[in-house]
């Protein structure tokens, strides 16, 4: 197939250290076409996506640079398009052009998008389709190297942005309850937030060490015990959670959102209440993790490799005519 795949027009593709939709896009590109496909991804100047690449410059609005895009499109039409836009304004200048819609975010999606699919079920849901398509976000299981757990003191692991949604307030409050340490790392997002509820919970082995790298973030996994997670019902998708059942670390998250999807149904905890958190904890209930069985998983369901497969089948599918 001949697939032109529309990336964001916020951060190049892939973006250094930030923009995990780029990062996503970027190996769908490199995946595909190491399936044989003709891909060229419209991005951002500066992408370094290692496949055929129209870019764009960095210059007026969100909405002016997708009709730039829109455009080089329509000049050289492909067998379909793999749309990750956020106005998708190739599809309105291209209307039976075979495109195939990621929606990774909550914006309102353009009422001439085809072929929704979303990085979750939940995620669908939430945008208001009963029987959502999801296409799971997933990960390289292979940059993500397993290890034996950590001796010694207890320790968990939060990571993420520091905004509302996803509660990191409440994971340092049931560290605290709990009488271990809670090791955070990520970018904070929302800085009134962040001063209110966040930094008054922080010391006595609770730290903050702000947004950290890849290779630092494998370094956490592998000195923490297990994951935290504490997102409410709004959360669309959960790439850390993958990262730390493949790197070996159980997960202990409430029972919302996204985030049963991107578990291993087995040795992770999903609870209800932070009581349930402070129990699970005060249990060691990591004692019993299977590290590889979860690794396997991982592999199995919510790779990268598995999500490329997954998403061939969706573009071949549209490409020849099927709608939904």
């Amino acid at each position: 197939m001949r697939i032109s795949v529309q990336s964001t027009v916020f951060l190049p593709t892939p973006a250094p250290g930030a923009g995990a939709v780029e990062y996503l896009v970027s190996k769908l590109c490199e995946g595909l076409a190491a399936r044989g496909h003709a891909v060229t991804c419209y991005c951002l100047e500066g992408s370094t996506v290692n496949v055929n690449r129209q870019s764009v410059q960095m210059i007026g609005s969100t909405a002016a640079r997708e009709g730039v895009i829109g455009r080089h499109i329509s000049e050289e039409p492909p067998d379909v398009l793999f749309d990750h836009s956020l106005h998708q304004l190739a599809q309105r200048r291209l209307p039976d052009l075979p495109a195939l819609t990621m929606s990774h975010g909550i914006a309102p999606i353009s009422p001439w998008a085809h072929n929704i699919v979303f990085t979750s079920r939940h995620h669908g849901r939430l945008h208001g389709f009963n029987k959502p398509i999801a296409l799971w976000n997933g990960i390289d299981v292979a940059e993500v190297p397993p290890s034996d757990p950590p001796a010694g003191k207890t320790s968990l692991l939060w990571l993420g942005r520091f905004i509302p949604y996803k509660r990191p307030h409440v994971a340092l409050q049931i560290a605290q309850e709990a009488g271990v340490d809670l090791v955070m790392a990520g970018p904070i997002a929302d800085q009134e937030y962040y001063q209110r509820e966040v930094r008054p919970l922080l010391g006595d082995g609770r730290v903050h060490l702000g947004e950290v790298d890849h290779a630092a973030v494998m370094r956490l996994f592998y000195n923490c015990d297990a994951l935290l997670f504490t997102s409410d019902e709004t959360e669309p998708a959960g790439i850390v959670l993958l990262e730390s059942q493949a790197a070996g670390r159980p997960v202990l998250a409430f029972a919302l959102g996204a985030t049963p999807e991107f578990l291993w149904p087995q040795g992770n905890r999903l609870v209800a209440t932070p009581s349930q958190m402070v129990g699970a904890i005060k249990d060691s209930f990591w004692e019993s993790f299977d590290g590889a069985a979860a690794r396997a998983w991982v592999e199995q369901n919510r790779s990268m490799g598995a999500m490329v497969e997954q998403a061939e089948n969706l573009l071949l599918a549209t490409k020849d005519g099927e709608r939904w």
